[in-house]
C-alpha cells in the first residue's frame, strides 16, 4: 500500500534548500524537524572527518543528526526518524561543480531495509535551460538532455 502526504523532504532540504533560505529560517526549521543543533561530535567517513550535528556521541543512533564533511561542508549522511519511520540517506562521491559539491551516489534505507540507490554521473554546473522546459504547453516535446 501507497500513501501521500502533505509536507517537505528533510533530506533535500539538507542537500540545498536550506542555502536558499535566511539563517533564522534555516535555523527554525531545523528545530522543527527535530535536530539538536547544540549536539555535536566528530569522526570520519571513507578517511573524512566529518561532525555529526544533532547526537551527542557515536552512541546515539536514534536522533534527528545530519553528517558533514569538515572540509568541504557538504552532506555525507542524515538520519531521521518520527514515531514509526527512520529514515537514513548516505551520499558519496563528491565532485566540485564550480563553487559547490554535489554527490554522484545516494544510498537510502527506511527502516533499516534498502530502499533506494541514485548514482549520477556527467554532472555540469551553470547549464543554460531552454525555456521551454517550464512551460506546460511544451511538455515532452523538449528534453533538458540532449
Amino acid at each position: 500500500m501507497r500513501s501521500v502526504t502533505a509536507g517537505t523532504n528533510p533530506f533535500t532540504f539538507l542537500l540545498g534548500g536550506m542555502y536558499a533560505v535566511p539563517l533564522d529560517s534555516a535555523l527554525s526549521k531545523f528545530k522543527h524537524q527535530g535536530y539538536d543543533l547544540s549536539k555535536m561530535y566528530s569522526t570520519t567517513v571513507d578517511g573524512r572527518k566529518v561532525f555529526v550535528v544533532g547526537a551527542a556521541s557515536a552512541a546515539d543512533s536514534l536522533s534527528n543528526q545530519f553528517w558533514v564533511d569538515s572540509e568541504h561542508y557538504y552532506i555525507v549522511r542524515t538520519i531521521d526518524s518520527d514515531n514509526a519511520t527512520r529514515f537514513d540517506a548516505k551520499t558519496s562521491g563528491h565532485v566540485q561543480l564550480n563553487n559547490g559539491w554535489s554527490e554522484t551516489k545516494v544510498i537510502i534505507y527506511v527502516n533499516g531495509k534498502l530502499r533506494q540507490v541514485e548514482k549520477y554521473a556527467d554532472l555540469r554546473a551553470d547549464v543554460p535551460l531552454d525555456d521551454r522546459l517550464f512551460d506546460p504547453k511544451h511538455f515532452g516535446e523538449w528534453h533538458w538532455f540532449k
